[in-house]
């Protein structure tokens, strides 16, 4: 059964990447791709004030709360998805505030641990609906019900995983997280305008 589903998950791999090569999109996605990488040399990063870092930060910690809170009521994958790149603007942001603040390399490790459960969620939602996709494999019916009932219990315990991690991500308010947030870069570097 597995050689069927690999053989049939490549097939349909090679399929799209055939008409990937064909369409030209891979060929103008290389072409814009080394054009953005040549313009960014001249880029410039205008400086931002703290309130302003503070600002931006809290808002993506307030979005990625009510995210989890959405995810949690409604349990589809989604949601669940939509939470992920909520949290996932949140741990970039932070990780670029790093160098700037003190105290906050333990809630970027736990951003990390929560998006990676998220990700391994979401891969299992993708695998079984790429598999349901594959026309090499519609006469396995009752073996992609039978990935489909183990990726769900799969995800069981991923998503309680994840649940619990956010509770205590956003076990502070938002503007208790935006006076830890501010507390924390006027240890690091006081009176500073942020790069």
């Amino acid at each position: 059964t597995y050689g069927i589903l690999r053989r049939g998950l490549v097939a349909a791999r090679d399929r799209s990447e055939a008409r990937a090569l064909r369409g030209g999109v891979v060929a103008e996605a290389a072409e814009r791709l080394e054009k953005t990488r040549k313009s960014a040399r001249k880029w410039r990063s205008p400086s931002i004030k703290w309130a302003r870092l503070i600002a931006i930060v809290t808002a993506s910690y307030r979005r990625s709360g009510k995210a989890m809170k959405r995810a949690r009521v409604t349990g589809q994958a989604a949601t669940l998805h939509r939470w992920r790149k909520e949290l996932k603007t949140l741990w970039y942001q932070l990780r670029l505030a790093r160098p700037l603040t003190t105290g906050v390399a333990p809630l970027i490790a736990q951003l990390n641990r929560l998006e990676t459960a998220l990700g391994d969620d979401h891969n299992l939602v993708v695998l079984g609906a790429t598999l349901r996709g594959c026309r090499d494999l519609r006469s396995m019916r009752a073996e992609m019900r039978q990935i489909d009932r183990l990726a769900a219990r799969m995800r069981q315990p991923l998503r309680r995983r994840a649940f619990a991690l956010g509770r205590r991500l956003h076990v502070r308010k938002p503007e208790a997280f935006a006076h830890w947030l501010r507390a924390s870069l006027k240890q690091a570097r006081p009176q500073q305008t942020a790069a």
